[in-house]
């Protein structure tokens, strides 16, 4: 495991705050991303604004694929291989 704060995240109140800065010197960014999440604010550390992880379609989609994944290997597979 490593340590969170050292890439600059920072878990308070079960919420995930990024401290951009540092982030940017531990890990490579790109710009485009550096520049979303470095956009003024009121406090030091960027929030997401999204609190639930289905709030974020990307993980519905892929939710769907590990499902799709999950029937081909353990249904369909055992079918095709006798």
């Amino acid at each position: 495991m490593y340590n969170k704060e050292y890439y600059g995240l920072l878990v308070k109140n079960g919420r995930t705050r990024i401290d951009v800065k540092r982030m940017m010197v531990t890990c490579y960014l790109d710009e485009d991303i550096y520049n979303v999440i470095n956009k003024p604010r009121k406090t030091v550390y960027y929030l997401p604004e999204r609190v639930k992880r289905h709030d974020y379609m990307v993980n519905i989609f892929r939710d769907a694929i590990e499902k799709q994944r999950k029937a081909w290997n353990e249904e369909l597979m055992p079918v095709i291989k006798k």
